[in-house]
């Protein structure tokens, strides 16, 4: 970039805007940074761990102080970008001029029922907090939605009954084949109620001192979402637990999955005598009730939590020369591979955006993930400064590490065998149920014309180094194909 005066603008405050200030900070540590925020807490990658060359497993925290020291934190919510004179407008009638701007600003949740005060959508750690309040007095709840908070919560949620409804045949089905789905199943039926293996809970999150109220949780901005291992406390240090946030007021656990049906409408049973979070409610009033498309026709419960996905918060920029997306769920902001969008001098990164390029490798695509959204804000900040840098390699193949009932996930490539049509084949190991818990383990690999095109695996394989390599080398292993996922064999070693 071109002296030293330039001012960088950097719109949000999650992963890829940090990442991208981060970046931006250690290139070139006299660089003149704002970052526009509508909350002062933000989110940072910490204890970074390299699973592979492309594979990336990090925490997130929340933050006030941890931002460089260059870098000017503002407090407001961007309402409109001009962008032919390069100003940003906050809705407290504040404007900044920028030479280069970053576009970060995330994905907003949909809601199925936003106007119902029963229906809680989590979207950042505020709204958490009203759910783990909410739990507290609560003996049913229901769950609608399929992808990853769905998963998470499903577990970690205690001492309730849980109505899980899903459009689809199988659970996680935004991740996973129906067989690994059913694998996964298998390991959450057999760790529900075994301490070791699922989140138990602390007593002490009956008190309500940790929590706001009620009112002070309905002001203020949208934050940011929660990050990943979001329904936990930290671990404790003497006894490596993890302890769930959410306790009910059941002494057991139940989960009831409702497959292939979909919500038609929600209703709240309002009592005006009655508290929302009043837990000496008479058992049988039921403040939620759920019409769904299949029997049970009616659920009833205490709360209903939609987790039906994100779209990109991009609403203010509906009516600008900045090109977006035109499916009508997806209005992510396009970009090529360089984070740059149509426009000169403007860049976006993580959630917001939608990635367009004919030079990403057919083995990457894009989901809306924390992985993605952190090497995207570091993408952006090497063009924003015209560093050179070679970003091919952040798009030769997806890869993907995170944990889903307690167990260690690792997708790779292709690993649902995304775009290669019909003529494909899976080859599958897994564990026997009777095998110890921590011992379970899934491999499951994607083939297409005898090369390797993706990989689930699932437990502690060590195989992820192996399989990128495989991928990425196309080496034809038609011939060793069953090798491949036996566990008897050793293949990273014989590929070593």
């Amino acid at each position: 970039m071109e002296g030293l005066s330039k001012t960088i603008i950097i719109v949000g405050g999650g992963i890829a805007a940090t990442s991208c200030a981060d970046e931006i900070c250690l290139l070139q540590p006299t660089a003149n940074i704002l970052l526009i925020s509508s909350s002062s807490v933000v989110k940072k990658a910490f204890q970074k761990n390299q699973i592979t060359k492309r594979t990336l497993w990090f925490g997130v925290e929340e933050t006030q102080q941890g931002l460089p020291s260059q870098v000017q934190l503002i407090l407001g919510t961007v309402n409109h970008v001009d962008f032919l004179s390069q100003k940003v407008f906050l809705e407290n009638g504040n404007c900044y001029f920028y030479d280069k701007l970053c576009l970060c600003t995330g994905a907003i949740p949909r809601s199925i029922a936003p106007d119902n005060p029963r229906v809680l959508t989590l979207r950042d750690t505020t709204s958490l907090e009203k759910l783990c309040k909410a739990v507290r007095s609560c003996r049913r709840i229901a769950i609608v939605g399929n992808g990853g908070i769905a998963l998470e919560l499903v577990y970690a949620l205690q001492g309730c009954e849980v109505y899980w409804i899903i459009r689809d045949a199988t659970i996680g089905t935004a991740f996973f084949d129906e067989e690994t789905s059913e694998f996964l199943w298998e390991v959450f039926e057999d760790s529900t109620g075994k301490e070791k293996n699922i989140g138990t809970t602390r007593d002490s999150m009956e008190s309500d001192e940790s929590f706001a109220d009620d009112d002070n949780m309905s002001q203020g901005p949208i934050g940011f979402s929660p990050g990943p291992n979001w329904l936990y406390d930290e671990q404790d240090s003497d006894k490596g637990k993890r302890f769930s946030r959410l306790k009910g007021r059941l002494s057991t656990k139940k989960v009831n999955i409702l497959n292939n049906c979909h919500v038609l409408s929600v209703h709240f049973n309002n009592n005006e005598n009655e508290e929302i979070f009043d837990s000496n409610r008479v058992q049988n009033v039921w403040p939620v009730s759920i019409e769904l498309s299949k029997y049970p026709h009616t659920v009833v419960c205490d709360w209903l939590v939609s987790a039906v996905g994100v779209k990109p918060n991009t609403e203010f920029l509906q009516s600008t020369p900045l090109l977006l997306f035109s499916e009508e769920d997806d209005k992510g902001i396009v970009v090529n591979h360089k984070m740059e969008t149509n426009l000169g001098n403007v860049f976006a990164a993580g959630d917001c955006c939608k990635v367009v390029d004919s030079e990403c490798s057919p083995l990457w695509f894009q989901m809306r993930l924390w992985s993605q959204a952190f090497f995207m804000g570091k993408v952006a900040a090497h063009s924003l400064l015209e560093t050179g840098e070679d970003y091919s390699m952040y798009f030769e193949m997806f890869t993907h590490v995170t944990e889903f009932f307690g167990n260690k996930i690792v997708l790779l490539g292709c690993y649902n065998a995304e775009a290669l049509g019909s003529d494909f084949e899976m080859i599958t190991y897994r564990t026997p149920r009777d095998v110890d818990l921590l011992e379970r383990k899934l491999i499951r690999v994607v083939l297409y014309k005898g090369r390797m095109y993706g990989a689930v695996l699932v437990g502690d394989t060590d195989l992820e180094d192996t399989f990128e390599n495989l991928i990425l080398s196309g080496l034809n292993v038609e011939e060793m194909k069953e090798t491949l996922v036996s566990p008897e064999i050793g293949v990273d070693d014989y590929f070593d």
